[in-house]
């Protein structure tokens, strides 16, 4: 008995010791972003920004909403420069954003087999292509390094083409998506609304190696969360890793600028980073103006005020 409450009593040690330092690592991490927005400057928001959804369980639905009502009217829609992938590389390229090199985009019916063929042509390395209507892996398509002869090049061109002819894809807040006699009957709407409106294209660019050793590992990716200038979440770091050093300071400056130019209230910004490079150099990968839990609950929100005055946290 005594040998079992021996063991009891330090196993209970053990846990209350890991769940102390647990807690204590957390709370240096969240002090560490805390930190780093010491030196952040309250941004202008833009009038067409979105405004704050509090109901995070379903942040992107009812954000979804408002932006359908906008496309609906003919009103600024920052929906689209999140779901149509040509736009965003439109505005990647013309604003002079860094991120992965971009050789192509366009909308399908600007696009043909020659014009795939010159650009494999131009560029032998390895190439990703994205189909602009797809969310996620369904719309990837990767192209392998070196010769690629007419058979292969046209086995990938008729991919393309099936791949335009795909419904879209779209993963709302973790919940189930509509069934097609759904979206006959109008249900959901949220979930396809918008996408019906963004016309099928394709993005060809570099595919981008965060590691020495080529081909072994994907990309590196950081999910910066910032909201009207201040860094308030990160993800693909976890919370072992020092985030105040030199080696994320660029990245996170780099979210900042990307959210200022938008003029956006919260927007998600996801970098590809390379694991030589101290401090890293951020390269763009997307931005999210819907990302998936919204808001949420953050300590480090209790002192940041939305655009209205009201406390957020």
């Amino acid at each position: 008995m005594n040998l079992y409450n021996k063991y009891t009593k330090g196993l209970l040690i053990l846990l209350l010791t890991t769940l102390i330092v647990f807690s204590l690592i957390c709370y240096s991490f969240n002090y560490k972003i805390k930190k780093i927005n010491t030196q952040a400057k309250e941004q202008n928001i833009n009038a067409n920004a979105l405004p704050i959804i509090e109901d995070n369980s379903k942040y992107i639905e009812e954000q979804t909403k408002i932006w359908i009502d906008r496309r609906e009217k003919d009103l600024p829609c920052y929906g689209l420069l999140e779901k149509d992938k040509v736009i965003m590389s439109d505005w990647m390229t013309k604003l002079n954003v860094k991120s992965p090199e971009i050789y192509y985009y366009d909308y399908h019916d600007n696009f043909n087999l020659e014009k795939f063929k010159e650009i494999l042509n131009q560029n032998p390395q390895k190439l990703i292509i994205k189909i602009t209507h797809l969310q996620s892996n369904y719309g990837i398509i990767l192209i392998k390094t070196g010769h690629r002869d007419q058979k292969y090049i046209e086995n990938l061109y008729k991919q393309i083409l099936h791949k335009f002819n795909s419904c879209f894809v779209c993963n709302h807040d973790k919940s189930i998506p509509p069934t097609n006699k759904q979206i006959r009957m109008g249900k959901k709407p949220s979930y396809y609304k918008l996408y019906e409106t963004v016309k099928p294209g394709i993005v060809i660019q570099e595919f981008f190696n965060s590691y020495k050793v080529e081909n072994s590992k994907a990309p590196i990716e950081l999910k910066i969360s910032v909201f009207g200038g201040y860094i308030i979440n990160v993800q693909g770091i976890t919370i072992f890793d020092n985030i105040e050093g030199k080696r994320y300071q660029q990245v996170m400056d780099f979210a900042r600028d990307v959210s200022a130019k938008l003029g956006s209230t919260l927007v998600r910004v996801d970098v590809f980073v390379k694991t030589k490079d101290n401090p890293y150099i951020p390269y763009l990968n997307e931005i999210s103006l819907s990302p998936n839990g919204g808001l949420k609950k953050n300590p480090l929100l209790a002192e940041i005020q939305d655009g209205y005055g009201r406390s957020i946290s």
